[in-house]
C-alpha cells in the first residue's frame, strides 16, 4: 500500500516537472505586425512609444479614404450653413486671431460598428495605452491641415504649443497619433515635444523644465505666441516656444505612413507638466497638407476622482511594457 503511495507521488511530481519544463521552453506568442519594432522613444517626461508598423498600408489608405469622403461632406456642410460667430480667445474676450493659412479641419469618422478597420485601431489603442474602450471617450477622429505661407513658416513653425488636457479634455490620459501618409519635406510637419531629453541637458533645460511646470501651476494648457497678449507670462511662454524651433532639442516624430506615436499626459503622479508638444506648421510645397489621425484615450468614469480632486492615472491603468 505504501509502495503504491509512492509511486502514485512519484508520477504526479514527474508530471508537474514535465508540465514546467514544457512551459519554459514553449514559444511565447508572436507580436501582433502592427506592434512589431515599437520601442520607447522617451521613458518620461513625457513618456513617448514608436509603433513603426501600427497601421498596415491598406488600412492606411482605407483610413484617407475615410477622410476625403468625411471632407467632401464637411465642405458641403458648410455650403448651406450659417458661417459661426467670429470665436474668442480662450486667454480672454478679444477675438481670436484666425491664422493666414495653415488651418487645421476635423473630420469625422464611421463609428466602430460601421467600420471593422475602425475598431480595430480603436482596441489597438486601448491595448498600446492601457486604458480600455469605453462609452465616455471622445471618437478616434482625422484632422486635416494645409501648408502654411512662407511668410509664417520664417516668423515660427510651431505656435500652437499645447497640452492635450486642453479644450475641456480634463480626463485625457494617453493619446495616440496615427500618421497615415509619408511627408516629403525635410523640416515641417513633425509632431515636436520640446521638453524630450531636458532633464539632462543641465541649466538650460532645467530652465525649460521648470517654465513648463510653472505654466501648469497657473492652469494654462495653451497659450498664444503673440506678445500681445499679457498672460500667461511671455518669459515662460518664449521659453518653450524658442525650445520647440530650436535644432536638436527635445524629440520630433517625423509622419511616416503607418506610424503611431502613443504618449502620456498624465502620470500617476497627476497632469505631466512636461508633456506639451505641438505639430510644427507645414511648408508651402507641402502639397495637399496633412492627414493625421489621432485617438484622446481618457479615464473611465469609474476611475476618475471626484470633483476638485487631482486627476492621476490609476495604477490598473499604467502604461503596458513595450
Amino acid at each position: 500500500m505504501l509502495y503504491d503511495l509512492q509511486l502514485s507521488i512519484t508520477a504526479r511530481s514527474a508530471d508537474v516537472v514535465d508540465a514546467s519544463f514544457r512551459l519554459s521552453h514553449e514559444p511565447r506568442p508572436e507580436r501582433p505586425p502592427w506592434a512589431a519594432g515599437a520601442h520607447v522613444a522617451s521613458e518620461q517626461e513625457p513618456r513617448v512609444v514608436i509603433y513603426p508598423n501600427f497601421l498596415s498600408d491598406a488600412e492606411a489608405d482605407h483610413m484617407l479614404d475615410l477622410a476625403r469622403w468625411g471632407a467632401m461632406e464637411v465642405a458641403a456642410a458648410a455650403s448651406f450653413t450659417e458661417a459661426p460667430e467670429q470665436a474668442t480667445s480662450w486667454d480672454g474676450d478679444r477675438p481670436a486671431r484666425a491664422a493666414e493659412s495653415g488651418q487645421t479641419v476635423s473630420i469625422h469618422l464611421p463609428a466602430p460598428c460601421d467600420d471593422a478597420t475602425i475598431q480595430a485601431i480603436e482596441e489597438r489603442c486601448a491595448a498600446v495605452t492601457g486604458i480600455p474602450i469605453h462609452g465616455h471617450e471622445e471618437p478616434l477622429g482625422v484632422r486635416h491641415t494645409s501648408p502654411s505661407s512662407a511668410a509664417e513658416c520664417s516668423e515660427r513653425f510651431c505656435t500652437a504649443l499645447h497640452v492635450d488636457t486642453n479644450q475641456g479634455g480634463t480626463h485625457r490620459c494617453a493619446t495616440v497619433l496615427l500618421y497615415l501618409h509619408d511627408l516629403e519635406c525635410a523640416v515641417g510637419g513633425e509632431t515636436r515635444f520640446p521638453l524630450v531629453g531636458a532633464a539632462s541637458r543641465g541649466e538650460a533645460g532645467q530652465q525649460l523644465r521648470r517654465a513648463a511646470r510653472d505654466l501648469a501651476g497657473l492652469g494654462v494648457t495653451a497659450f498664444s505666441p503673440s506678445e500681445a497678449v499679457p498672460f500667461p507670462p511671455l518669459e515662460l511662454r518664449r521659453t518653450l516656444l524658442d525650445a520647440a524651433e530650436a535644432e536638436g532639442i527635445g524629440l520630433r516624430v517625423r509622419p511616416r505612413k503607418g506610424l503611431a506615436a502613443v504618449f502620456w499626459t498624465h502620470t500617476a503622479d497627476g497632469l505631466d507638466p512636461h508633456s506639451w508638444h505641438a505639430g510644427a506648421r507645414l511648408p508651402p510645397h507641402a502639397t495637399g497638407g496633412k492627414l493625421l489621425a489621432q485617438k484622446f484615450k481618457s479615464v473611465p468614469r469609474g476611475y476618475r476622482p471626484p470633483e476638485g480632486h487631482t486627476m492621476r492615472l490609476p495604477t490598473q491603468l499604467a502604461p503596458p511594457v513595450v
